[in-house]
């Protein structure tokens, strides 16, 4: 279900555009109807096929368009009478049984241009059937006779193009609603119609009996009928000549209205000041809120920068200072420590002689491992006398006796040891994790297991050639036999206790000359500089963007500042402001009083000089009551088309006498 509110023009056109997409039929009810480009779309319509049922009030408004035309294209025109104090004031369309617009909206042209009106559009289609049903019960209870006075026809069509109409009561009542838009041409026209109202009561029987009484004097003679004319209007203006009664009457209603009007225009000016007053208090309540809001932003701002420039910034560069500090330092220029002779003479002679002691241990323990079996077996085959030791003094001199090769295999094993020595000396590492720690015990490890090696091949050939002496009764049979062997022990110790003192008195003197050496040094601190220089490098540039975060601020700052400026000169002049528009105001009002006062008058003034404007609706009516008594006698005493033939000249000589007079008219 689509259902939505219209207002204001926009009803015109949507109105409009529904019945110019009908297809089927519409049903139009309206209790005033002048709009012509709304009879024009409906005429339209019924020529294209489309079903069209009109219901309208029979007033005399009503008879400003030509609903003949409507009819004569296959639409169907309704009047509807008012009953006692009732009368039709419905107001509603519905196009193809399919959607309706219902409300307060008249077909009217000041409905169209003027008045503030709403309708509902819906196409519900419960709602649609209902309108649809009351259309049909207001036509079924309608009269079908009830047709405007048709013989006004032919009079209207001569006063169309040269007379002004007055609108009726309703239109002009609601331009009185209207007072901001006063001119002296609306004044004009309520005044008129309070005029045209009073002195157009007239006695109608009376005008149709005269014109009944002429017509039996003259027998009908259409030719008098000029001068019945003149008689009538010239009748017409001294009806105007009012008495002092029906003077009195008229002045106490254009000073009602006057009043009327007076009292609308300041209680509209009442609406308006007190309109203007709320809204300057809801301007200032925004105005002041505005402000607020700017100087709380204008506080998180200034917070920011007092965090920046008093914390961050500072921070930053204490920072800096310390970095620049570290750097200073490790420019120093390397010193190289003094020569240290006390330290170095021991640790050469202890580094030289445990060195030799290694050489002579291992390379006695390598020929042993190697030859000293061989050696003892041809010894004793040859009954030479064999004393197995742990240390084989001459055992160099042996190897280097049985070859070259041999002697120098001996001589470079003891490498073996020395490298492992050099291997093992700590490179002083900081690193203190686990991993470090087991990688540096690795090379005791290494000599553990080679000086176990050692021990036990050697403790072995002495227990072999102790049993080919017959020393022993057997061979070593197992590991832990070694563990118990004093030999195993003795070569153990003699291997492992001069391999640990040489481990660290190498590293020592590898230490002693790498602290003496510069560029090592020098290299390590570049390093070290240059990580410290990139250091400073970054806080620089974060005291940079802090900085420029820092200006951004203080420009957003006097932004604000110059907000809150402007808003508190807003919030001062506003009361002058108001003011100007409440004085504005008032010199309206005042200028509308005398409008209307100035107006008013003017008439009062007409009113007692007998100088009122002659109403062509008055003179219209009493022509055409003066005519329905002519007709009314002819077709008494004449047959139908003798009655007829002579209805329409009189007509036509009535038509000729109002375009020569009518100019005469002061409308």
């Amino acid at each position: 279900m689509n259902q939505t509110v219209i207002k204001g023009k926009e009803i015109f056109t949507e109105i409009n555009s529904n019945l110019l997409n009908s297809e089927k039929e519409i049903l139009v009810i309206s209790a005033w109807f002048t709009d012509q480009q709304l009879l024009d779309t409906l005429i339209k319509k019924a020529k294209e096929g489309v079903s069209v049922k009109v219901i309208v009030a029979n007033t005399k408004d009503n008879e400003k368009l030509d609903f003949e035309k409507l009819s004569s294209v296959g639409g169907a025109v309704t009047w509807v009478k008012k009953k006692g104090y009732g009368m039709l004031h419905e107001k509603y369309c519905v196009i193809d049984k399919k959607i309706a617009f219902h409300g307060s909206y008249n077909w009217t042209n000041n409905a169209k241009r003027n008045n503030s009106e709403s309708v509902i559009f819906t196409d519900h289609s419960e709602t649609v059937n209902q309108l649809i049903s009351d259309f049909n019960t207001i036509i079924a209870k309608s009269d079908s006779n009830n047709v405007p006075n048709k013989k006004l026809s032919f009079l209207k069509k001569i006063f169309k193009n040269t007379i002004k109409k007055p609108q009726n009561e309703n239109e002009e009542q609601k331009n009185i609603e209207y007072i901001e838009k006063i001119s002296e041409d609306q004044i004009d026209k309520v005044f008129n119609s309070i005029i045209a109202a009073e002195i157009t009561q007239t006695d109608v029987e009376t005008v149709k009996n005269r014109g009944q009484k002429l017509a039996q004097e003259v027998s009908g003679d259409y030719k008098t009928l000029p001068n019945a004319m003149n008689s009538l209007y010239h009748l017409y203006i001294s009806d105007n000549n009012s008495t002092n009664e029906k003077k009195e009457k008229l002045i106490k209603k254009i000073n009602d209205k006057s009043r009327e009007f007076i009292l609308k225009i300041n209680a509209e000016k009442d609406q308006k000041i007190n309109s203007h007053e709320i809204a300057t208090i809801a301007k200032k309540n925004d105005l002041e809120s505005q402000k607020n809001n700017v100087v709380g932003n204008k506080d998180v701002l200034e917070l920011k920068n007092k965090i920046i420039s008093e914390q961050k910034i500072p921070n930053l560069e204490g920072n800096n200072e310390d970095l620049n500090k570290k750097k200073s330092e490790l420019k120093v220029t390397f010193i190289k420590p003094a020569f240290k002779w006390h330290e170095f003479i021991p640790l050469s002679i202890l580094f030289i002689g445990l060195s030799f002691l290694m050489i002579l241990f291992y390379s006695s323990s390598a020929y042993i491992m190697l030859y000293s079996l061989d050696d003892a077996i041809i010894a004793i085959s040859n009954g030479i006398q064999v004393n197995p030791q742990v240390f084989l003094a001459d055992a160099l001199s042996l190897a280097f006796d049985k070859s070259s090769i041999a002697g120098l295999y001996i001589l470079f094993f003891v490498f073996i040891p020395f490298a492992i020595a050099y291997i093992s000396h700590n490179k002083k590492n900081t690193i203190s994790d686990v991993r470090t720690k087991i990688k540096s015990f690795s090379p005791y490890i290494i000599i553990f297991l080679i000086d176990t090696f050692i021990a036990v091949k050697v403790s072995q050939t002495i227990n072999e050639i102790d049993f080919l002496k017959g020393v022993r009764a057997n061979t070593m049979d197992g590991f832990y036999t070694y563990l118990t062997d004093v030999n195993f022990w003795l070569v153990f110790f003699l291997g492992a206790i001069p391999f640990i003192f040489v481990a660290i008195l190498m590293n020592k003197l590898i230490y002693f000359f790498i602290e003496r050496t510069p560029e090592i040094e020098e290299l390590k601190t570049k390093q070290e500089i240059n990580f410290v220089t990139n250091d400073i490098k970054q806080i620089d540039e974060k005291i940079k963007s802090e900085k420029t975060i820092l200006q951004e601020n203080e420009i957003k700052i006097l932004e604000f500042n110059n907000q809150i400026n402007e808003l508190e000169q807003k919030l001062i002049y506003l009361p002058n402001e108001t003011d100007k528009e409440i004085s504005t105001i008032i010199n309206e009002t005042n200028n509308k009083e005398a409008i209307i006062n100035n107006k008013a008058t003017l008439y009062i003034n007409e009113i007692e000089n007998d100088t009122i404007k002659i109403s062509a609706t008055s003179l219209l009516n009493r022509i055409s009551a003066f005519l329905e008594g002519w007709d009314e006698w002819l077709h008494s005493q004449f047959a139908y088309q003798i009655a007829t033939t002579t209805s329409q000249e009189s007509r036509n000589i009535v038509d000729q006498w109002l375009k020569e007079n009518v100019k005469n008219l002061n409308v």
